[in-house]
């Protein structure tokens, strides 16, 4: 069940109780809060309808800003019930909404969440800025 998103304490515990398989961030240039929802809402209903087919995802998302500029970047957390989803398949969503990564520059961050390594620190990560904005999306 959703928790009620006026509550942050319940959404740090509904996000800290789910199993997650991928863990990430992007970091588009000049980019506001606003401008961060509609990216994330795009890449969700972009990989929730893949190949024709609604598959079975929730992902958790926050917004916080860049610390060398007055813009803002964007933790995810993506649960895929169904291990539908490719690596490959979400960095090509992804650079859809985020201009890609260069030999300098990581923009975009993603890896298989791996409980045995991370525990609990990658939806740690994801959850310590809420006030700019967050969303569940399922």
């Amino acid at each position: 069940r959703r928790p009620n998103l006026s509550d942050t304490s319940e959404v740090v515990k509904w996000v800290n109780n789910c199993r997650w398989h991928w863990f990430g961030d992007i970091v588009p240039s000049k980019t506001l809060p606003n401008e961060l929802k509609g990216k994330m809402k795009y890449l969700f209903k972009s990989l929730k309808n893949d190949g024709g087919k609604e598959n079975n995802l929730v992902m958790f998302y926050s917004i916080e800003p860049n610390t060398d500029d007055s813009f803002f970047h964007c933790h995810f957390l993506i649960r895929d019930d169904l291990g539908v989803l490719k690596e490959k398949e979400i960095t090509n969503r992804l650079e859809l909404v985020c201009e890609p990564n260069t030999s300098t520059e990581t923009r975009i961050y993603l890896k298989k969440y791996d409980y045995y390594n991370f525990g609990k620190r990658g939806s740690d990560y994801t959850l310590k800025r809420l006030e700019y904005g967050f969303e569940i999306m399922k």
